[in-house]
């Protein structure tokens, strides 16, 4: 065969494959009517509420970009990670700040958390410079998790250098915490990619097929809430359930209540102030539920701060903040490049043949 003849797979073939796909997402329509009836036990119990009026705010918002995969040299692995930070809402406003980093590890990727840590120690200098009154914003927005859980997923397996620099992005998040309850600054994640089943499991023991954010986009309507809990509430509520259900479904729980054991060891009492929260805004530009971590603070309740997120909903159906720090952050291609060959030539200042060894590609056919 031919290195440049083309290789296509039938479209039959495909369809096929797309045909079984269907049947396997369609399978989740099964639990809907389930659903609804939950919605309706959640009402009557008070428990969707709805959030007041857009009040006005300035919002800081943080997000870190990194390769994924890394740069795989012969030498290891090349990290390129932007920090991206902007302040917007209806009283601020100012030009972005974007810093670039370039790690390189020996023997394990850590980009990812190494971007982690980068971004919330931006969070703790922002948060400090409002505490010494150089800095106003009053709501801090971080993309993902606010509780970070990398090493929480993976602890088992970690290696003492994974461990240490997973333990250093837990100790700045709680600074973070700390600070944002001294400037009275709430602190919320936006989690886009989320696909636990917690509702599913406190409220009827595993028994809908559809994972939490699902569950409340079928329930929930514009300018409305539901509060899960903290992670601490629910991890008790998750191993009640368990010890209700017994048997199979108990077995089926154990990993995640094990999972929220290990959050709460690392974050200890302050996994028990962040607390689980959807939303959807009033601006429905899109039929998803918004799942948040929110950490309260000063004189911001919680509806008031989901008010305020959903005042400064965009086209994505996210907060315009987090989307337009999102797309700063992001690593281009040719960011990748550029990098690769100022490190290349950087090194080759040095020893030019040592250089081509240790920045080698281990796939020369994949693109940089």
């Amino acid at each position: 065969m031919s290195s440049e003849e083309e290789v296509y797979v039938a479209p039959e073939v495909v369809y096929e494959a797309v045909r079984e796909a269907a049947e396997t997402v369609f399978e989740q329509a099964k639990g809907v009517d389930e659903v609804l009836k939950l919605g309706e036990e959640l009402r009557e119990e008070g428990l969707i509420n709805k959030f007041p009026e857009a009040r006005e705010a300035c919002f800081y918002s943080v997000d870190s970009g990194f390769t994924a995969p890394p740069i795989e040299v012969a030498g290891g692995f090349i990290g390129v990670i932007q920090v991206a930070e902007v302040l917007m809402g209806h009283s601020c406003g100012g030009p972005p700040r974007v810093v670039a980093h370039v790690r390189h590890y020996s023997t394990r990727d850590l980009t990812e958390v190494e971007a982690r840590l980068l971004e919330r120690r931006a969070l703790v200098k922002r948060l400090e410079e409002k505490k010494e009154g150089w800095a106003r914003f009053d709501i801090a927005v971080v993309d993902g998790e606010l509780l970070y859980r990398g090493g929480v997923e993976a602890e088992p397996t970690l290696s003492q250098e994974e461990w240490a620099a997973y333990w250093r992005v837990a100790e700045e998040t709680k600074n973070a915490m700390r600070l944002a309850g001294e400037t009275g600054t709430p602190l919320v994640g936006v989690l886009k990619r989320s696909y636990s089943r917690d509702i599913s499991a406190v409220y009827r023991a595993g028994g809908i097929p559809l994972n939490d954010r699902l569950l409340m986009s079928l329930v929930l309507e514009p300018g409305e809430y539901f509060v899960l809990g903290s992670y601490r509430e629910l991890r008790d509520r998750l191993a009640e359930a368990a010890r209700r259900a017994g048997g199979e479904v108990a077995r089926a729980l154990y990993p995640r209540l094990e999972w929220l054991e290990r959050l709460n060891t690392v974050y200890g009492s302050w996994a028990g102030q962040v607390k689980v929260v959807f939303y959807k805004p009033r601006l429905a530009v899109s039929p998803l539920a918004v799942k948040v971590e929110v950490y309260e603070a000063g004189g911001w309740g919680l509806p008031e701060v989901l008010a305020a997120l959903s005042g400064v909903t965009g086209s994505t159906g996210f907060p315009t903040p987090l989307d337009y720090v999102d797309s700063l952050a992001h690593v281009r291609p040719e960011t990748r490049r550029t990098v690769y060959e100022l490190l290349n030539a950087e090194l080759s200042k040095r020893d030019l043949n040592l250089a081509k060894l240790l920045m080698s590609l281990v796939n020369p056919q994949k693109p940089v």
